[in-house]
């Protein structure tokens, strides 16, 4: 697992109210958007990043 990936995994673990969440960045959101719905929750600074990074949610159907 990369670093960014576990750093992602880790972030509020509150937010979603306990639902299941797949957090991803924007590399990753361009090259799923057209397969999946995301919906966009913020630019975020993680641990170990100088710069924030776009984070996605992938969302149901």
């Amino acid at each position: 697992m990369s670093i960014l990936a576990a750093r992602l995994e880790s972030y509020d673990k509150s937010f979603g109210d306990g639902v299941c969440r797949i957090l991803i960045n924007q590399q990753t959101h361009e090259q799923v958007s057209y397969q999946c719905l995301t919906e966009y929750i913020g630019s975020i600074h993680l641990k170990g990043r100088t710069q924030p990074i776009n984070v996605y949610q992938i969302n149901n159907p």
